[in-house]
């Protein structure tokens, strides 16, 4: 929620600094570095001075990978005469998106888990076990209503192993969620419950839940076990770098 309302916010305040561009004309790389620092803190919430010029510079230096590949594309795809200075700035910026890629999406992770912000998160259920990274989402409040239970959202290919053949024929055939209640076997059945719960965009929105046996959650190097919890099927892909596969509940940390 925080990120959404955060790129949201940056967006407005860009296109403003666009607007009143006469204004601020001399002062734009500190607007620019003003408009990202709000955005990170908002997002983020660093807890220090340190760890905010860190998310800032990386911000500067995705921008500079990720625009400098863009401008040269274009020159490219427009057939235009591309200067010696622009060349170096294709190349430059090819290179550091290549490596932001390969080496910096892994460290990320890594650096996620140590902060705090995405935990490593083994979920059981009938014997079998599955380990997935969960980001600590503050927006993530939902509960079962029936059982009290706190909700964690999982995307369902990274608990699919996990799942009953029914369930997993559901989401394979995108078929309608209240398939679960043809499922002949009685014991399972009960083992799932449809949530229905509103976000923004989707004030009835219905999510498939099953109860797990327990889960537990990696703080600080040790596991805390959580057994009144259950699990939240979503056919969302939450992470295009895959560096994490579920959203946490805010009250089971």
């Amino acid at each position: 929620m925080r990120i959404f309302l955060s790129s949201n916010l940056g967006g407005i305040l860009i296109i403003l600094s666009i607007i009143y561009d006469n204004i601020i004309l001399s002062n734009n790389f500190i607007v620019l570095l003003v408009i990202i620092t709000i955005c990170v803190v908002l997002a983020f919430t660093p807890k220090n001075k340190i760890d905010t010029f860190k998310i800032v510079a990386l911000v500067h230096i995705i921008s500079f990978a990720v625009g400098g590949l863009v401008l040269g594309v274009y020159f490219l795809d427009m057939g235009n005469f591309i200067s010696k200075s622009t060349l170096i700035l294709l190349v430059t910026s090819t290179i550091c998106t290549y490596v932001f890629i390969k080496y910096f999406l892994v460290y990320s992770v890594e650096y996620l888990i140590n902060k705090q912000i995405a935990y490593k998160t083994k979920i059981m259920y009938k014997g079998k076990s599955k380990i997935v990274t969960c980001f600590l989402d503050s927006g993530n409040n939902l509960v079962d209503e029936i059982s009290k239970r706190n909700i964690i959202i999982v995307e369902y290919k990274a608990i699919k192993t996990l799942l009953d053949d029914e369930i997993i024929k559901i989401f394979e055939q995108n078929s309608n969620l209240y398939d679960i209640y043809m499922m002949e076997n009685e014991e399972k059945l009960l083992n799932y419950r449809i949530v229905e719960f509103s976000s923004l965009g989707n004030n009835n929105g219905k999510i498939l839940c099953f109860k797990t046996d327990k889960v537990e959650i990696l703080i600080k190097g040790n596991y805390k076990v959580i057994e009144n919890v259950m699990i939240g099927i979503s056919n969302l892909c939450f992470s295009e770098t895959e560096s994490y596969e579920g959203i946490l509940n805010r009250n089971v940390i």
